[in-house]
């Protein structure tokens, strides 16, 4: 596609020029820092948006509710780093493509942009066919008229009218899964949007029920940490928990990352943002 526009909207300074330092090689990037700033800049032009949940002056939900009703197909991929399923959900509710977790891995935003952009360049491609192309490619042309036939046109009408880009059937003719029992979910926000969006695409239904979760694992027993009773800081927590993890792998920051259970980059992250010396 001809050079794209991205805007990243977040008032960390950091991750503005984090992203910027990435993405600059291959788009042209933006960088507004307030809710105020991003409206100025919001455009036609713009191919992609990078926004925080969190502004100075505004709410990041608010935003993304505005910026898909000015530009319904200009996608917008939220970051966060106070993440929780409530608004893992009502941002996908809102419209959004993807959500991400601060501090992320550079590598993955990157991967996640380019696949942004390309579903956005598939959506004008498709839409640009003449109708005769649609109808020659269209479901009424997929011969079968079984059951299982008839089923399978109904999840991909349901689909083709959704914002997902691909879709994949498999299983044997006529297999039909009865899925697992309720549990807790045992995967992260990224997981847990994947298997909503899912489930939305493939009821007709307007309320989910646990049996429509078809791809859960295993529950998993995550550490328990106990909250005293008069709270935590937990900016405070993560620094400490940084410095021990730092302090026990002698400053080697892949293996402060592999203790934390994070990537390196977020280790990085991490140090610039409590300004912690590097060993």
């Amino acid at each position: 596609m001809p050079h794209a526009n991205v805007l990243v909207i977040d008032d960390e300074s950091l991750v503005r020029w984090s992203l910027k330092e990435r993405l600059s090689s291959g788009y042209d990037v933006i960088e507004p820092e307030t809710m105020a700033e991003a409206l100025e800049r919001i455009s036609p032009d713009v191919d992609l948006v990078l926004l925080d949940f969190k502004l100075p002056d505004g709410d990041g939900l608010a935003l993304l509710a505005e910026i898909k009703r000015r530009l319904p197909e200009t996608l917008v991929i939220m970051m966060t780093g106070y993440s929780t399923v409530e608004n893992a959900v009502e941002a996908m509710k809102l419209g959004a493509y993807d959500y991400v977790n601060k501090p992320f891995n550079l590598d993955e935003v990157v991967l996640l942009v380019e696949k942004a952009l390309e579903t956005s360049q598939l959506r004008r491609e498709v839409r640009a066919l003449p109708s005769s192309q649609g109808r020659e490619f269209g479901f009424e042309s997929i011969i079968g008229e079984s059951a299982s036939m008839k089923a399978a046109k109904a999840v991909m009408a349901r689909v083709s009218a959704s914002p997902a880009s691909t879709v994949l059937l498999t299983g044997e003719t006529g297999t039909r899964r009865r899925v697992l029992e309720q549990h807790s979910w045992p995967g992260n926000i990224r997981e847990l949007r994947n298997a909503i969006e899912r489930a939305m695409l493939m009821t007709d239904r307007d309320r989910l029920e646990p049996g429509d979760f078809a791809t859960l694992t295993g529950s998993v027993s995550p550490v328990q940490f106990k909250l005293p009773a008069e709270g935590v800081d937990i900016e405070d927590v993560e620094r400490q928990l940084l410095t021990q993890a730092l302090e026990r792998s002698k400053g080697n920051q892949t293996q402060a990352a592999q203790l934390l259970g994070v990537n390196r980059d977020q280790v990085r992250y991490r140090i610039e943002k409590f300004g912690l010396q590097r060993a």
